[in-house]
């Protein structure tokens, strides 16, 4: 993973420190308001938008946010959702996460395969794993791989929060939670697939990288199973 380097200037506008993706010393958000923006001033056309019509008629409804304008109306609705979701049986609450996780998938292509889950693919082929399943849903799980009862996790660094780089107090903005929330909602996550039967488990990017070859060591435990 890409580690910026931060730079000993401000942002023009915000005067927040900037890194050395900025051309113009203005940071990643500033740089994309108003004129600065590049599709400033500018419209769809009616190809682009018939497209997008076309696209949103093949997703599910049920996957749409309702678009809350003013914080009292979030917070109304917010009530409002949770005490509809109190009413939910436990088995439609599952199969109504499970249909958001697989729409979530297929609208996002960046978020399987990935490279550590291929060089992972390449590892598990090489020592002769057989029936290697990827990007398996599992009651409402979404599994990097499963290979008969042994379930195989590949943690990106920034997205998991690895130890190695985070520490317990450190907030991640993309996730809005700390590492050590992060870690925790991880462990509760592999203790239920394993309350499920399944054997768990799981590999750091900067591992799947860097140590591969430990990482076979350990596989080769389980190849012989």
């Amino acid at each position: 993973m890409k580690r910026y380097i931060k730079l000993n200037r401000k942002c023009k506008k915000c005067k927040i420190q900037i890194d050395d993706r900025s051309k113009s010393g203005l940071c990643i958000k500033c740089c994309r308001l108003g004129n600065l923006n590049p599709f400033y001033n500018r419209k769809h056309t009616i190809k682009t938008r018939q497209h997008m019509k076309e696209k949103a008629k093949l997703r599910d409804n049920s996957t749409y946010h309702r678009i809350v304008q003013t914080a009292k109306m979030r917070k109304n609705h917010s009530n409002f959702m949770k005490e509809k979701w109190k009413n939910v049986s436990k088995k439609d609450k599952e199969a109504m996460i499970k249909n958001w996780v697989i729409k979530g998938l297929e609208g996002c292509k960046k978020s399987s395969k990935t490279t550590i889950e291929n060089i992972m693919y390449r590892t598990l082929k090489q020592l002769k794993f057989k029936n290697i399943e990827r990007n398996v849903q599992i009651s409402y799980y979404n599994v990097d791989f499963l290979i008969d009862n042994l379930i195989i996790e590949c943690f990106g660094d920034y997205w998991h929060c690895n130890p190695l780089i985070f520490d317990k107090n450190k907030y991640n903005k993309s996730l809005r939670l700390q590492a050590s929330e992060k870690w925790n909602k991880d462990s509760k996550r592999l203790n239920r697939l394993k309350q499920m039967g399944y054997s768990c488990l799981y590999f750091w990017e900067h591992d799947i990288k860097k140590n591969i070859q430990d990482i076979k060591k350990i596989l080769k435990n389980y190849a012989c199973i």
